[in-house]
């Protein structure tokens, strides 16, 4: 079964994560420092190129969910599917590249923390 690493709007709080109705979370995941999240036109996204590790979750889930992530958010956004290490196994996660010249780096990787500041 495929896994895949969630960053921003698929976390367990966030508006899209009921794209990932009845996939296993198998927990959570803080990458390497090779990366950097960005704020877009587009929404958060994650580039592969940075100095900021990324916090986010891992999950388990069918090719069915890929498929339907895909159309949800390839088809929708430049964004492209590409592979981390993670404790659990290598993941997939969404990419975006080329940076958009509009895209704002954020301070740090992660996003629920940029979220709630963003609301006070």
């Amino acid at each position: 079964m495929p896994r895949l690493f969630v960053y921003a709007h698929l976390l367990r709080t966030a508006p899209l994560h009921h794209l990932l109705d009845g996939a296993r979370l198998l927990g959570h995941h803080r990458t390497t420092t090779s990366f950097t999240l960005l704020e877009t036109t587009c929404g958060v996204c994650l580039s592969p190129e940075g100095t900021t590790p990324i916090d986010g979750e891992v999950y388990s889930l069918t090719y069915s969910h890929l498929n339907a992530l895909d159309e949800a958010l390839i088809n929708t956004h430049p964004l492209h599917r590409a592979e981390l290490v993670t404790p659990y196994g290598e993941a997939w996660y969404y990419a975006l590249d080329p940076v958009p010249m509009d895209a704002v780096a954020l301070p740090h990787g992660d996003w629920l923390a940029w979220r709630a500041r963003q609301r006070r």
